[in-house]
């Protein structure tokens, strides 16, 4: 990727650039990036602990400075694969007035999948919701949170983002 200034991640991936960072990654370098990784996620699980915000937050840029710097080594089109992978979650989004009775399909599915405890919520937009072009949303979650895949979900497809493999 050729340096731009299009947007943030772009920015940092110019400062890997103007600093000669070579292209390419070893297995030992691979290894010290994911031990860097480990140390900012330590980092921000203290600094959650702790409940100190600033903390929090620069152990999350830190992390996504790395994580750039790993993808910038390794060729990767980072850029357009988060926005594939962005488009992808889009598609765990439900959409419709009845987001709760129209999702039934999908819970079956999921169920056939051995997916247990979902449940369907419907995003809160507050005073949004009086607007005349207000569509509610929502998502099939589990008892931990996290978003399940509905029938709408399309993978994404990050093969078109990776470059040559180098060790």
């Amino acid at each position: 990727m050729e340096p731009t200034t299009d947007c943030r991640i772009s920015r940092m991936l110019d400062i890997f650039f103007s600093w000669g960072v070579p292209k390419g990654m070893t297995k030992t370098a691979k290894r010290e990036a994911v031990k860097r990784i480990r140390e900012e996620v330590r980092e921000l699980s203290e600094a959650i602990d702790n409940n100190d915000d600033v903390a929090a937050l620069d152990a999350i840029c830190d992390i996504q400075v790395i994580s750039a710097d790993y993808a910038y080594r390794c060729g990767y089109d980072l850029e357009n694969a988060v926005d594939e992978v962005n488009n992808s979650n889009a598609t765990k989004t439900l959409y419709g007035e009845d987001v709760l009775n129209n999702c039934q399909d999908s819970l079956d599915a999921l169920a056939a999948k051995g997916k247990q405890d979902l449940r369907v919520v419907r995003a809160d937009y507050g005073d949004l919701e009086d607007s005349e072009d207000f569509l509610a949303t929502g998502s099939i979650i589990d008892k931990q949170g996290k978003v399940q895949k509905p029938l709408t979900f399309a993978e994404p497809d990050l093969t078109l983002f990776v470059g040559e493999p180098n060790e």
